[in-house]
């Protein structure tokens, strides 16, 4: 097991991200820096992303090249980084000023093999997510990424992100963290961070992962569970149908 120089290590990854990535950068920077070294994965910007973040974060660790995805970057950003906890902040994202201070009293005694989150404020959505997370939330949905603080040693555990999935690779995650008995998962109430939204994870559809969900949720948690996506699956489904219904209906009165 590497030997952590830090508390946290903060990596963030962009490509053509262009000036919102300062707002990023400067969140980071005006944080306590004795807590944390920051890496920054960039995947070979070609606009002026890179002069953004010379400017703004010039003593962060830097590599700009071409990468197989974000998740890909992510992991070469854990290859990098030498905290003991991994903080993902993406570019547009914001962290709250003075959290990662309030975070690092948290959990610089937690067990090994630890994972700790909070909240963000979703800011495309203007709301707070997500509290709590239980077996049944994370079986329909994932805990935003830049709510978490994961132990190092829950990677060296379990592995690295999966790059078949390129978009839900931290739900993927996040699923085989919850049921491993090995992994200590803990809740602290904290907004860590204004989250952009509409990005990637947002808007896009991993349809992989969402073929081999049921399955996987059937193999970590159970049966019970796994009928659990498909009741919430056939409810989004039925959901959408009133939707549309209802938008027909009312253009007819219109």
């Amino acid at each position: 097991m590497r030997t952590a120089s830090r508390l946290l290590s903060i990596i963030t990854v962009t490509y053509n991200a262009g000036e919102k990535t300062a707002a990023t950068l400067e969140s980071v920077i005006h944080q306590d820096q004795s807590l944390f070294d920051y890496h920054i994965v960039d995947g070979g910007s070609s606009d002026q992303t890179l002069e953004v973040i010379r400017r703004s974060a010039p003593d962060a660790d830097l590599v700009s090249e071409p990468d197989a995805g974000v998740y890909d970057a992510i992991n070469k950003g854990i290859a990098r980084s030498r905290g003991r906890f991994l903080y993902f902040l993406g570019a547009g994202d914001t962290l709250r000023p003075g959290i990662l201070a309030r975070v690092a009293e948290r959990i610089a005694n937690s067990p090994p093999n630890s994972i700790v989150y909070g909240n963000v404020h979703w800011v495309s959505r203007q709301r707070l997510y997500d509290g709590i997370f239980s077996k049944s939330d994370i079986t329909t949905h994932c805990i935003c990424h830049q709510a978490m603080f994961i132990d190092r040693s829950v990677f060296e555990l379990l592995g690295l992100y999966d790059r078949r999935y390129p978009i839900s690779a931290d739900w993927h995650f996040n699923i085989r963290c919850f049921s491993d008995p090995r992994v200590h998962v803990e809740y602290i109430d904290e907004v860590i961070a204004d989250y952009e939204g509409g990005g990637i994870s947002d808007t896009g559809h991993d349809a992989r992962f969402q073929a081999d969900l049921p399955e996987l949720i059937g193999h970590s948690f159970g049966t019970r569970y796994a009928l659990l996506l498909r009741l919430h699956r056939i409810g989004r489904r039925l959901y959408g149908m009133a939707l549309r219904i209802g938008e027909i209906l009312w253009s007819d009165r219109r």
